[in-house]
């Protein structure tokens, strides 16, 4: 997902699932990233859209991970 928030674009992937598995998602994102000509202009923002405390198995886990990019020249 591409959209712009706070004066910048950024792309974003949704994780869902145990952390353990966070790598693959920041692989994912950082291939669409560079497969669609945008090149990363910030840190990146993880939010945490529920915890582990909160569900009833880790499979229900929530995490946007987002990025700021601006299109190559």
């Amino acid at each position: 997902m591409l959209y712009k928030r706070e004066g910048c674009t950024a792309a974003s992937v949704l994780h869902c699932g145990p952390y353990e598995g966070i790598q693959a998602a920041y692989r994912a994102l950082y291939d669409w990233i560079g497969e669609n000509g945008y090149e990363k202009t910030g840190p990146d923002r993880e939010v945490y859209l529920n915890c582990p405390d909160t569900v009833p198995s880790l499979a229900d886990l929530r995490m946007e991970i987002a990025v700021p990019v601006i299109k190559k020249a």
